[in-house]
């Protein structure tokens, strides 16, 4: 027996008004996209919605000139150390959603380079997400910002009056280092001898 054409569909729009979310397709108005049924008037409520998120997202998504160039570095590096023939727009896509996500160009282009010069296996665009989320390789990141600041930063000068004030913090806490009782702890031994000596 051969299977019958329903000719009721459902509509597929998320906020879809309608009392019941079932087109007929004989009386209603609808619009087929791809193999999904929609009311006219949720179809042109889901493009306005689509179109609104796609603006909302480009303009919020400004690239510094900066950004731009760690990204095609990494692009570089990628093809000459990891793969020649990868998938450079996915490749794309993923920096630019970490870029989005708040994660730095500058903490990609270190990432990729520790990864390069640490030997570490990496061959598609999708492990590389694995390596920014490292603990380990954020946490050397952030040590080599560290270095950084410290070998540009000039010392501070002091004044004479706060070196006084130290000094007498400092006797403060000498005096009270002196008058402070002393405590001594002797740990029990451990095993079979501190067993047998009891008595």
């Amino acid at each position: 027996m051969a299977k019958k054409y329903t000719e009721i569909k459902t509509c597929r729009y998320r906020e879809c008004s309608h009392k019941s979310k079932s087109i007929n397709i004989n009386t209603e108005k609808y619009v087929k996209s791809g193999s999904l049924y929609y009311h006219e008037d949720c179809f042109k409520a889901k493009q306005q919605k689509d179109a609104e998120l796609k603006n909302s997202r480009m303009a919020t998504r400004k690239q510094t000139q900066k950004e731009k160039d760690d990204l095609l570095h990494i692009i570089d590096l990628w093809g000459t150390h990891i793969d020649k023939q990868a998938n450079f727009g996915l490749l794309r896509k993923i920096l630019n959603e970490y870029v989005d996500r708040g994660v730095s160009s500058e903490q990609l282009v270190f990432t990729l380079e520790y990864v390069i010069s640490h030997d570490m296996k990496l061959r598609y665009p999708f492990g590389f997400k694995y390596y920014v989320d490292d603990k380990k390789i954020i946490d050397a990141y952030y040590k080599t910002l560290y270095k950084q600041k410290i070998k540009y930063k000039t010392p501070k000068k002091r004044n004479r009056k706060n070196k006084t004030q130290e000094a007498q913090q400092n006797e403060a806490v000498k005096l009270n280092e002196d008058n402070a009782p002393t405590f001594t702890f002797n740990p029990p031994s451990i095993g079979f001898s501190s067993i047998l000596k009891r008595k």
